[in-house]
């Protein structure tokens, strides 16, 4: 399994493998100046014991994932969460269904034998993709055509909660032709946290597949993917309601070209469609049959993305259009029925054009990417909109409203590296970079728990009104490398104007109505000037030839700038070290994990300070000389009953109280076994 940490004129892009290669060593390649670092975080599908592949991201510096739910991750870098930080697959974009993100971006990574989690670091490049306001995160399957053709077969067991993963894959490779087939499922009943109490609503169940193809011509390639994933009956504590279904299929087929004078010409035709239901009855108690709701959402996304490269130049061009449906009913009153989000349509084109040069001592690129971003939504309806005053008057406002949006902007995006001596290096990020409205955030025209996956247990309004956010950003470093030790720290600073929160709504019609239903005044999506700093720090140390010990620490903040506060669910600072063996065919590795208190909280929102933690997990790997591999860990060693500043409310009750944090997963024992063939 290797790791990458590619300098793009001086933006690290971070690259995961999530598949095990013949090395047990995680390698990181810093790219422009010939070196090289280890780093040895649990990457890859046989010793990520979650759901969707969160323990793989909460291990790079600089991310971590909020849950509210076993298989609802909500990405979060350096302070921006869900929506701020686009999350790409092969480059192209992807739409979930759920307005809360139970159906979130990572929830449709499929482990692979070429998966890879692509992360741009620092103020990312143009070529990132647009509406980044600072990083972005590219899931991607590159096909290895020096590989041979074979069968890879794994399964894996825990006692906690009984979880259970299996996966398939057959790969046939020839010269010119790859095929491939993949298929997994898991299930897990419900978990139990540090002091052996049963965790709310921790029970899920998911299964899909995949099919590969790549075609190599005289001149040419095509590559195309096609993936069904399902999941059933799944919790989600945190929110209002529990997941009945998800249903999600994408496709994208790819030709590139080599055209010439040593240029490429790549286009891309991609989609998806999701379709999700969930109740607050079939998985959790409910005292009243007429509080019983459904909410069904669909999605579907479609776009074209156009690039050309040379060694000095990139340009392109992109075009996606995304809609969304949603529509809450009561099983038990035919009559009732609220049309949330009636077809609501979020187009964006965007070009991009990027300069590089480099030299033996520097390297720099710049780029600019024009944006238009357009939403449009039709007319809504409630059933009590005849009856009840304050409920027609939101339809009416809403109905009789503009909601035909349109927002422009250019980014431009600079950087810079530059090697101060045969170990030091020194890099400069600077960056001007916008993002619209998310379309809950401006179509949301009844109070409801609408959040984007906040989570916060506020309800929600939009706003037809919303800026785009426009973050001015910077980010500078140092990495200092010998052959035994990496060392790389850097720091960030990101002033972003007009950023979207929710902020204290003044209707009085959504606040009465919001009072009625919840007893809580709701929040409606806002501009405001927030910043964003934190620094980071990867320390990478070669005890011997068979020992490596990597340290990674991060710590953000985040502050609303008109008001003095603190902005929302902010990660808290932390540190991870992992310390790896190998011996003969064994690889023993010792993961430990510190996290501070968090007192920086969002009262507006709710958020109460949480306590620091240091958990513990241990896991050996034997590899045979047959293609066997046997997987033996224990994650939480000492069986630390703890709540993660990051995980959801409970808004269930049971074993765990409610409207408390949600407990992690106390001490669990895996194994695994895999064998390729």
């Amino acid at each position: 399994m290797k790791n990458t940490l590619k300098f793009i004129g001086g933006t690290t892009l971070f690259v995961v493998s999530l598949h095990a290669s013949a090395s047990d060593y995680e390698v990181i390649t810093v790219h422009g100046s010939a070196t090289h670092m280890q780093d040895v975080t649990p990457l890859d599908s046989q010793r990520d014991i979650s759901p969707d592949f969160t323990d793989t991201l909460n291990a790079i510096n600089g991310i971590s994932v909020n849950h509210n739910g076993p298989v609802t991750g909500v990405l979060q870098y350096r302070g921006l969460i869900g929506d701020h930080i686009p999350v790409l697959f092969d480059g192209v974009g992807i739409a979930g269904a759920g307005p809360n993100a139970m159906d979130s971006p990572i929830s449709h990574i499929m482990a692979t034998s070429n998966t890879q989690v692509n992360i741009y670091k620092g103020v990312a490049p143009v070529i990132a993709g647009p509406e980044t306001l600072t990083a972005s995160v590219d899931i991607t399957q590159n096909i290895d055509w020096d590989s041979f053709s074979n069968t890879q077969l794994f399964w894996r067991g825990t006692d906690n909660g009984k979880a259970q993963y299996i996966r398939a894959q057959h790969e046939e490779i020839t010269e010119d032709i790859y095929l491939s087939g993949t298929g997994f499922y898991q299930t897990s009943d419900h978990s139990e946290n540090g002091n052996s109490a049963q965790r709310s609503q921790s029970f899920y169940k998911r299964y899909g597949g995949q099919g590969q193809f790549g075609l190599k011509q005289d001149n040419g390639e095509w590559l195309g993917s096609f993936q069904h994933q399902y999941t059933g009956p799944s919790g989600t504590a945190a929110l209002n309601m529990d997941i009945n279904y998800i249903a999600a299929t994408w496709a994208r087929l790819s030709y590139t070209w080599e055209a010439p004078a040593n240029a490429e010409v790549k286009m891309t035709l991609y989609g998806n469609r999701n379709t999700h239901d969930m109740d607050n009855f079939s998985l959790r108690e409910i005292s009243e049959p007429m509080a019983k709701r459904l909410n069904s959402v669909d999605s579907q996304l479609q776009g074209v993305k156009a690039s050309w490269t040379n060694a000095t130049w990139q340009a392109g061009l992109q075009w996606q259009t995304q809609a969304h449906n949603s529509l809450i009913t009561n099983p038990n009153s035919e009559n009732f029925a609220i049309v949330n989000f009636n077809d609501v349509q979020r187009s964006r084109t965007n070009a991009f054009i990027h300069y590089t040069t480099t030299d033996s001592v520097q390297s720099f690129s710049f780029g600019v990417q024009p944006t238009q971003v357009k939403m449009h939504a039709d007319n809504v309806s409630h059933h009590m909109q005849q009856n009840q005053v304050s409920i027609a008057k939101l339809v009416n406002d809403f109905n009789t409203a503009d909601k035909a949006l349109s927002w422009q902007f250019i980014d431009w995006v600079g950087n810079y590296k530059r090697v101060l001596n045969p170990n030091l290096d020194w890099f400069f990020d600077v960056g001007l970079k916008h993002k619209a409205p998310a379309y809950t955030q401006v179509y949301v025209w009844f109070p409801l728990g609408i959040s984007g996956g906040l989570a916060d247990g506020n309800n929600y309004i939009g706003e037809l009104a919303l800026k785009h956010e426009t973050a001015k950003s910077i980010n500078t470093g140092l990495l200092w490398e010998t052959p035994t030790l990496t060392i790389q720290a850097q720091i960030y600073l990101s002033d972003i104007d007009d950023y979207i929160t929710g902020m204290p709504s003044t209707n009085e019609a959504v606040n009465m109505l919001s009072m009625m239903m919840s007893n809580k005044t709701p929040l409606q999506w806002s501009n405001v000037n927030s910043q964003l700093y934190g620094m980071e720090i990867d320390l990478s140390y070669q005890i011997s030839q068979q020992q490596n010990l990597v340290l990674k620490a991060s710590i953000s903040r985040g502050r609303n700038m008109d008001n003095s506060t603190e902005l929302f669910r902010i990660a808290p600072a932390k540190l991870y070290a992992i310390w790896q063996i190998e011996h003969e065919r064994w690889t023993y590795r010792i993961k430990q994990t510190l996290v501070q208190n968090q007192d920086n909280i969002s009262l507006l929102n709710n958020e109460t300070p949480s306590t620091g933690y240091a958990v513990t997990d241990v896991i050996s790997t034997y590899r045979a000389a047959t293609g066997l591999t046997v997987t033996i860990g224990v994650n939480n060693v000492f069986a630390k009953n703890y709540q993660d500043h990051l995980a959801g409310i409970n808004r269930v009750g049971g074993a765990e109280p409610i409207s408390e944090r949600l407990s992690a997963l106390g001490r669990t024992f895996s194994i695994g076994i895999g064998y390729q063939f």
